[in-house]
């Protein structure tokens, strides 16, 4: 079955920062799930991480996510999250 596509997302975010919850959730209000996804670990995510195996690789030892890191921690740290700021200065 062919789909138009008019909008891609792409769930990104740091190692047990709720990317597959997130994705999951979206899955549930109608996005489509990738065409590869993780598959479920016994004793760490055994309902399955719904994240694409291909953008993993894409991102390898975790080079995008830094890179996108250094554009929007200096932002997201001026806003006013006293108990973040806390945890992650």
């Amino acid at each position: 079955m062919a789909h138009n596509i008019s909008h891609i997302s792409i769930v990104l975010g740091m190692h047990r920062s709720g990317t597959s919850a997130l994705t999951r959730a979206m899955h549930a209000v109608g996005f489509e799930l990738p065409r590869t996804i993780m598959s479920p670990v016994a004793g760490d995510n055994a309902q399955g991480f719904y994240e694409s195996t291909a953008i993993m690789e894409l991102n390898g030892t975790d080079k995008l996510t830094s890179e996108i890191e250094k554009v929007y921690w200096p932002v997201f740290k001026r806003l006013h999250f006293p108990t973040l700021q806390t945890h992650f200065s």
